[in-house]
Formats: structure tokens, sequence, C-alpha cells
């Protein structure tokens, strides 16, 4: 791949860049969005490692995520003669997640997760059987309760001019803005929606 003179970009592993181009590993400051710049500011931790051998890794996660997840079946089998035998099984989850984002922020939700089937089998003969089943698997609003969370709340998106924060309670992406940033640039799909 080769390095785009204009961004003096760093090349892949491997990769000599064309003749009288230097790669730095920086991005020009006339590449850098001004309101992701702010964000990243705002809620994105500040290193709290180091390692000399390793100057790639700066940062560790040092508060513990909590994954509170419980699970129960309950499975009957009945046998009304000796032709006609039938089962139900119910499992329910119970999911909650809390995953650590930094010094101050996190993501959390969870969601119940059900999943039911039975059996009804029918002997008419040695040769000869009917078997019916049936089930269900679902698990309602899995995403809709994961929920990200900072302790200086949504003020600094505002301040940095994303749109519709206060709407939406934080940003919000639209399934069709990131279909047509997929269709334009699929390798560095950002969408662009909401920056100002």
């Amino acid at each position: 791949m080769p390095a785009d003179p204009t961004t003096r970009l760093q090349l892949p592993k491997g990769s000599a860049p064309p003749a009288g181009v230097t790669a730095c590993n920086k991005i020009p400051t006339s590449l850098i969005n001004p309101a992701m710049q702010a964000f990243f500011k705002a809620y994105s931790p500040g290193p709290n490692y180091a390692n000399p051998i390793d100057p790639s890794r700066n940062f560790s996660q040092n508060r513990a995520s909590i994954n509170n997840s419980d699970e129960y079946n309950i499975r009957v089998d009945h046998r009304f003669s000796q032709r006609d035998n039938v089962f139900f099984r119910y499992t329910q989850q119970n999911n909650y997640t809390l995953t650590p984002l930094g010094d101050f922020g996190s993501t959390a939700g969870g969601s119940p997760g059900r999943n039911y089937g039975g059996d009804y089998v029918h002997t008419f003969g040695p040769n000869l059987i009917f078997d019916f089943r049936a089930g269900y698997a679902g698990r309602p609003g899995v995403d809709s309760s994961q929920q990200n969370a900072h302790e200086k709340g949504t003020a600094p998106l505002t301040q940095a001019g994303f749109a519709d924060v206060d709407k939406y309670n934080g940003m919000l992406v639209t399934v069709a803005a990131w279909r047509r940033c997929w269709q334009t640039c699929p390798r560095s799909c950002v969408a662009r929606e909401p920056y100002p």
C-alpha cells in the first residue's frame, strides 16, 4: 500500500514509502475533525501506564467489570401411553453487565433471554412414528438497554457541536448514515452524522 505523500502517514509493516516520502506516523492537523478531537479530549482516559519495551500501549484498565447474569432451566417429560410421549422445556436467562471505560465512564445493560420448546412423539408401529417439535428463542431488547455513561454527561458533546444531543440524551447514528458511509468508504467507515 503506497503512502499518501500529502498526509505522510505511516505505512504498514514491511512496506517502503515511495521515493522522497517519509512516513512519520502523525496525522496532519488538517485531517483531524475538531468535533471528534473535542470528544476524545472530554471522554477518553489519559495514559496511566508506561512500558519502555512496548510504548504503543499506554493505558491499563484498573476497574473491574461486573457480570451479574443467571440462568435457570425447567423440563417436564410425560408418557401418556406406550405410544404417546411429550416434553416441554423452558430456559430463562437474566443478563446484566457493566464494563468500565477509562477512569470515569462505563457501558452497561442487560436483558432477559427466553427459550422454550416441546416435542410430541406418537408411535404408529415398529416402522412409523410421528414427531412434532416446536420452540422459540428470543432476547427482547437485548441492545435497547445498553447505555454508556460518563460523569461529564452530554455537555461536552453539545459544546463540541454535535447535533440533537439533548433530544436523544446522547448521540444517535442512523442506519441510513452507516449504509451511506459503507457504500462510499467501507474500509474506513465513520458515520458523518450527526457532526456539525
